[in-house]
């Protein structure tokens, strides 16, 4: 009997080294994963006068093809800019709101659509379904002068979070949005 439990201990390790050993075990690198959230209608670059701030810059057109629920929106590399709200608000087909004062001035309201509007919610917090016919990130923005390099929007879905970069470049410049 003395004799069998060194032989199981050894048999049992000699198994194990060989199915170490076989089982193709490596190393490799993967790129993240592409979340279920996408940026559609984005613009490159947004100038905004800042005699005009606060102001108001569409970001571009949430699409999700599983649920998602947007933990934060911030400015990329900010300068001189900073982004206090952020909101989404229901596609119906209209136009997107581009840049606009805040609050939004009566034109702007009428080709935006008030109820539109006045249906925003924060971006922080909530949920943008499939098959949603897709949510407008709007964002807020105050500061003197400067400059932001893009959209940054931290989102989870189904147990793993993600972020989805924006690169909408962001200038707040003073007398007038001018080409530098």
């Amino acid at each position: 009997m003395r004799d069998i439990v060194p032989r199981l201990t050894l048999l049992a390790a000699a198994a194990f080294t060989i199915a170490a050993a076989t089982s193709g075990c490596s190393t490799q690198t993967v790129s993240p994963p592409r979340g279920p959230l996408e940026v559609r209608s984005s613009t490159i670059e947004i100038c905004y006068p800042a005699s005009s701030l606060p102001g108001l810059i569409g970001a571009g057109l949430l699409i999700a093809t599983n649920p998602v629920t947007v933990e934060s929106v911030t400015l990329t590399d900010p300068v001189g800019v900073t982004n206090p709200n952020s909101y989404l608000v229901t596609n119906a087909g209209g136009k997107g709101i581009g840049s606009a004062r805040d609050p939004l001035p009566a034109d702007v309201e009428a080709d935006f659509g008030v109820a539109r509007w006045e249906s925003k919610r924060e971006a922080a917090g909530a949920t943008i379904e499939p098959g949603d016919p897709g949510q407008q990130l709007i964002l807020k923005v105050a500061g003197t002068a400067g400059t932001a390099s893009g959209i940054l929007v931290r989102y989870t879905s189904n147990g793993f979070s993600y972020d989805l970069q924006i690169p909408q470049r962001t200038k707040i410049q003073e007398p007038t949005c001018a080409s530098t």
